[in-house]
């Protein structure tokens, strides 16, 4: 760790800065040490809200793993609510659906725009790919139980179920920032089947059983992940020529400070601090200090909780 001088960083803000190198993504990772309380504390609830949209995305999708059989029947033995929860999605399948078909002739016409530009062969107009019914009776119109790890519908499901209060946990975050949530969860799982099954071929090459997914406690806070492209429009890790690289579309947003709900909600005048932080600047910085060149490409952004309460504001680029 090492201090910042005034002028490259208001010591107001952060305080120390790590740098890392990940060979396996290829990545450069550089970090700011948040101190200020006023941010701290908005980053502290938007870590939160990540982590109870991660649970819930968890939870059902680990309802509809263990209520699934392998034919993709529902097992006898399924609870009320395993059964409750398969509906849900089911009812999210039915919705997701109509979209895909409504989607169809516009997604046809880029295609079709795209290869008379190339001097291609003109596409035939393909059949929308829908999703598959669980539980279904007849074979071909039933899904398999890692249908469910499918990020829209799972998104779908977590955005259709609030909590007792009526509070959707989803809509706290902007959509790419809770999108990339539900993301993490189909990865983690995904991950964790194919080591189940590579165990299962090879159990002797394995020290253990793969962790399964698990809900993370109501105190916890996980990373938060906001990708260039969807959070702050990038194109290709490069910055919009017009919009300001800042924290965007947390307006009118409610960020609750604890799990009970009992602490209140982040004010507007700390969003609008949070808001105001000077991205561009932040990343000139990170990319000084790792020795990047200037036109180096973004490719997110993070926020990464300590136990210890410190929250690490970190930019992730690619190298080339």
């Amino acid at each position: 760790m090492a201090n910042f001088s005034a002028s490259a960083l208001s010591a107001t803000l952060f305080s120390a800065f790590s740098k890392m190198v990940d060979p396996d993504d290829i990545l450069y990772t550089h970090g700011n040490w948040v101190t200020d309380p006023i941010l701290l504390a908005v980053m502290d609830a938007i870590c939160l809200q990540c982590k109870n949209i991660s649970n819930k995305a968890i939870h059902f999708a680990d309802i509809v793993l263990r209520a699934i059989d392998k034919d993709g029947l529902i097992k006898e033995s399924a609870t009320p609510y395993q059964r409750s929860v398969i509906e849900l999605a089911n009812q999210m399948v039915l919705k997701a659906n109509v979209g895909i078909k409504s989607r169809a002739p516009a997604k046809h016409a880029k295609a079709m725009a795209k290869a008379k530009a190339e001097g291609k062969k003109i596409p035939k107009k393909p059949k929308p790919k829908l999703l598959k019914i669980f539980g279904a009776e007849k074979e071909h119109l039933r899904a398999k139980a890692t249908q469910i790890l499918d990020v829209t519908l799972l998104g779908a499901m977590v955005r259709a179920s609030p909590d007792a209060d009526g509070f959707c946990v989803y809509e706290s975050l902007p959509a790419a920032v809770a999108s990339e949530a539900v993301q993490r969860v189909s990865v983690n799982f995904r991950s964790w089947l194919a080591g189940a099954k590579a165990r299962k071929a090879n159990e002797h090459k394995f020290t253990g059983r793969p962790e399964r997914p698990r809900c993370h406690g109501k105190d916890e806070r996980i990373q938060v992940i906001f990708p260039a492209s969807n959070a702050f429009q990038f194109d290709k890790g490069v910055p919009h020529p017009t919009k300001p690289f800042r924290f965007n579309a947390f307006e009118g947003r409610a960020l609750h400070r604890d799990y009970a709900k009992r602490k209140g909600v982040v004010s507007e005048a700390e969003l609008a601090a949070f808001c105001a932080i000077d991205l561009d600047k932040e990343w000139s910085v990170h990319k000084t200090l790792n020795g990047l060149p200037a036109d180096t490409r973004l490719s997110e952004v993070r926020l990464r909780p300590e136990r210890d309460g410190r929250v690490e504001l970190v930019f992730v680029s690619k190298i080339h």
